[in-house]
């Protein structure tokens, strides 16, 4: 039997001819090994990094909805705290009238925000915010109608100066129960909206 079909047929041989490659494969296994787990910890960190910043970028809209619904409420408040103003010290029509529009753009601006407002935060926040602008919605079609009778065109108490003076006086009771109305429900969304933004 010649020396190569003797290493052939020697276990001890052969172990000791396929040593090298045995150890060569062991070292590729090993470099795959490290590089998949080196990708995989890079891809989860990266994946962990966006849903980071995802997460961020969404509570930064979230704090802007927020910021934005809380100034255009206060506008209304302040430009309804105008009218009632206005309205008890028996301002004349056209000034009533002015400081109308200036509630009622504002008013627009305010019914948006609450609707951002309501698709970005949680389900007690919504509440928090219907209960808000619920007021407003009673109070829209009161003041629809002091504007019809008094200062539309050809409104129909135009010359009824006893019914203007009553009814103004009338409009401007139910703007400061409209304001108070708010208190409560303003800190309702304040200690939602705390528990909302900290999730």
């Amino acid at each position: 039997m010649t020396t190569e079909s003797s290493s052939r047929t020697d276990p001890a041989a052969r172990a000791v001819r396929y040593a090298p490659v045995a150890a060569v494969m062991a070292a590729v296994i090993a470099s795959f090994l490290s590089a998949g787990t080196a990708i995989y910890v890079s891809v989860n960190q990266a994946n962990r990094a966006d849903q980071h910043a995802s997460s961020q970028a969404i509570r930064t809209d979230r704090q802007e909805a927020y910021t934005e619904f809380l100034a255009a409420m206060f506008g209304t408040l302040n430009e309804l705290g105008g009218l009632q103003g206005a309205l008890q010290t028996h301002k004349p029509a056209g000034a009533i009238g002015d400081q109308i529009q200036g509630y009622r753009r504002q008013a627009v601006e305010f019914f948006a925000r609450a609707g951002i407002l309501s698709m970005v935060g949680s389900d007690d926040v919504v509440n928090a915010v219907n209960d808000i602008i619920a007021p407003y919605e009673d109070f829209a079609p009161e003041l629809l109608a002091f504007i019809t009778r008094y200062l539309a065109i050809e409104a129909p108490g135009a010359s009824d100066a006893a019914g203007w003076e009553r009814d103004s006086t009338a409009m401007a009771g139910r703007i400061a129960d409209l304001l108070k109305a708010q208190e409560a429900s303003y800190t309702v969304l304040i200690t939602e909206g705390r528990e909302d933004l900290a999730r």
